[in-house]
């Protein structure tokens, strides 16, 4: 190692090194620690790390970058719709004069941290559009916002028309009937083929669902639209310190349109960029308390929902190897969250 050293040419003395793991190294930190806390300087907060469950302990950048830490693998992804809040904040959503809700559309590559949402985070000049569609599951006329670039991902390659979407009789709102009429009359002939759908009205989205534009904004124009909590109260998920400044729209400087919907949703109890930006907009994190009262995030340290996260209480976040995953049945954690956001 001394050879090593002298080869590189480090400015170390290696006659009479100083160690980190001796008593006068130690005592010496100590001692500097206790001046910045006679002068007030020190105070607690939070940073977000790296955990092990399996090791029971946090990971340092050095251990993140020994071979054999990383590796290729398969992941649920979802796309949430955030339903919009209406009030004169929002109403310039809410355009069109069509039925329905409108929802906030956030793609997230880590389904188990949406129980902990708590913000949504958009590029202030990106340019975002609220347009008129169905929601894919329920067949219920909505309104979208996401990013102007990312249309073309989720939708049909083309727009339609307000005429085209209306789609028969308005007061029918079955909207299987109301596809099926759409597509078997005759001015809808090559839409039919174009869109490549289902006459039964099931989607097979070749090219998308339907759609119009109805507005178009800047990032900076939806900052402060507050939105409805993904997991309620009433369905069994826990209150939180600060939960009233919770579930609104905020800048984020690293938003992108390069992947997702140019929307991020906020955990910050699970991201370091998301906690950084949370702290700078007021934005709580969700902490829930343990059997002592101690604050804690939904995760516990052996890698479990904690009890208080209602359905999903002592669901592992991520199967480890031994974990029974046998049966038709068996989901994960992320599997059964898009379950359950898809059907209520």
């Amino acid at each position: 190692w001394d050879e090593l050293t002298q080869q590189m040419g480090y400015w170390v003395d290696l006659d009479d090194p100083y160690i980190t793991f001796e008593p006068e190294y130690i005592e010496s930190c100590w001692a500097l620690l206790k001046k910045l806390y006679d002068k007030g300087l020190l105070y607690k907060g939070y940073t977000i790390q790296p955990y092990s469950p399996a090791a029971g302990t946090g990971l340092s950048s050095h251990e993140l970058n020994q071979p054999g830490t990383y590796k290729d693998v398969k992941d649920t992804t979802i796309v949430a719709q955030f339903k919009v809040v209406r009030d004169a904040v929002s109403e310039k959503l809410f355009v069109g004069g069509g039925e329905g809700e409108t929802y906030i559309l956030a793609w997230t590559t880590t389904p188990w941290t949406l129980p902990a949402n708590t913000g949504l985070a958009v590029g202030k000049n990106i340019q975002y559009v609220a347009i008129r569609t169905f929601n894919p599951y329920t067949y219920d006329a909505i309104t979208v916002v996401l990013a102007k670039n990312l249309v073309g991902r989720y939708f049909a390659s083309k727009e339609y028309s307000e005429a085209d979407l209306a789609l028969a009789d308005e007061s029918n709102r079955n909207y299987e009937e109301k596809v099926a009429a759409w597509l078997l009359s005759s001015t809808n002939a090559t839409n039919r083929e174009e869109m490549g759908w289902y006459v039964h009205g099931k989607p097979a989205a070749k090219r998308g669902l339907p759609w119009y534009q109805v507005a178009e904004f800047t990032g900076a124009d939806l900052v402060g639209i507050h939105y409805e909590r993904l997991f309620s109260t009433e369905a069994g998920f826990p209150h939180f310190e600060g939960e009233e400044n919770a579930f609104r729209v905020i800048p984020g400087d690293f938003v992108t349109t390069e992947d997702g919907t140019g929307i991020v949703h906020i955990s910050p109890t699970f991201g370091a960029d998301d906690f950084r930006v949370a702290q700078l907009n007021g934005i709580p994190a969700l902490m829930v308390a343990d059997d002592q009262g101690k604050l804690g995030p939904i995760v516990d340290r052996t890698g479990r929902y904690v009890t208080q996260m209602g359905e999903f209480g002592g669901r592992w976040v991520k199967n480890y190897d031994g974990h029974d995953q046998s049966g038709a049945d068996y989901k994960t954690l992320d599997e059964s969250i898009a379950i359950r956001m898809r059907t209520n």
